[in-house]
C-alpha cells in the first residue's frame, strides 16, 4: 500500500508495525477494499491514487472504536 504520492509501497503488515498498533487490534481492524485493491485501512489513511484531490468529491471515512 502507497500513503503518498511518490511514496514507497510498503506492505500492511509494515505500516500497522510503523504506526505501532497493537497485534489485537490488527486482527479486529476493517480493511476497506474496491475488488481486490485495498484503498484504505482506518488509522493508517487511504492509499495514494484512492484520495480525493482538492476540487473532487470523496468520501469521508470515519472509524470509532467501541472499546
Amino acid at each position: 500500500m502507497r500513503l503518498q504520492p511518490g511514496g514507497s509501497t510498503r506492505s500492511l503488515k509494515n505500516l500497522l508495525q510503523e504506526a505501532r498498533m497493537p497485534p489485537w487490534e490488527r486482527e479486529r481492524l476493517p480493511l476497506i477494499y474496491c475488488a481486490n485493491t485495498l484503498v484504505a485501512v482506518p488509522g493508517l489513511g487511504v492509499a495514494s491514487g484512492w484520495q480525493a484531490g482538492p476540487e473532487e468529491a470523496g468520501w469521508l471515512i470515519t472509524w470509532r472504536s467501541l472499546g
